[in-house]
């Protein structure tokens, strides 16, 4: 059977989505593969922590650094010393003229001290709710042309169908996990044939398609905690 390599950061990083509805084991999953990078960053737009890592920063702390490179030092000295670190959102209205401005605002500071950094791996929780609110310049650079400095990306989603198609066609895994709705299943029968059977599997058990060689195994069923 042919293996599943997955590159998290560094040389030809990958980008990968996990994708299921509320209670599959998505979350589970995704915090077990970002686990596994040296160096990751894992954008937290709700405030849940749902990675479980103990040091938690600020996003404003990037926001109110002017330049690329002050940006990087310091996402830099935060992971030469903790490794992996989560970052929230802030209550900032003089980032912008809206919560969702601010928001924007503080994502995208994140995302250029990642992109600057290079060699890291940026989780985004909800990833869906970041692409429907007008993505920001530099959460693109990462989902993109983030490979090319070294960042992979992992982003979870509830609903494929929810993300453009051009952008899901260019990952490199799908982690699919059960699905009810009719529209993502298709979504993900017209990315590979056989993540089709997401609609089949039970809570925790997953499909995982390597779309580099065009591999699709199933997992599972995790443990649920």
């Amino acid at each position: 059977m042919t293996s599943i390599e997955w590159r998290p950061s560094g040389a030809n990083a990958q980008r990968t989505l996990v994708v299921g509805r509320s209670g599959t084991g998505k979350t589970t999953r995704a915090r077990g593969l970002a686990a596994l990078a040296p160096r990751a960053v894992w954008l937290d737009p709700k405030g849940l922590n749902e990675a479980g890592w103990p040091h938690i920063v600020q996003a404003d702390l990037f926001a109110d650094i002017g330049t690329a490179g002050g940006r990087a030092a310091a996402l830099r000295d935060l992971l030469d010393q903790h490794g992996r670190i989560v970052v929230q959102l802030a209550d900032r209205p003089d980032l912008g003229k809206t919560p969702k401005a601010s928001d924007a605002a503080q994502v995208d500071a994140v995302a250029h001290a990642a992109y600057t950094l290079g060699n890291v791996l940026v989780a985004i929780d909800d990833l869906q709710g970041v692409m429907e609110s007008a993505p920001t310049y530099y959460v693109m650079r990462v989902l993109t042309m983030g490979r090319s400095r070294g960042v992979g990306s992992l982003g979870m989603v509830t609903s494929v169908y929810r993300l453009p198609l051009d952008f899901v066609r260019q990952t490199n895994h799908i982690l699919a996990f059960a699905q009810h709705m009719a529209e993502d299943v298709d979504r993900l029968r017209a990315i590979h044939p056989d993540l089709a059977q997401a609609s089949d599997l039970e809570p925790y058990e997953y499909a995982w398609a390597d779309l580099d060689t065009g591999t699709v195994r199933v997992f599972g069923p995790l443990a649920a905690n």
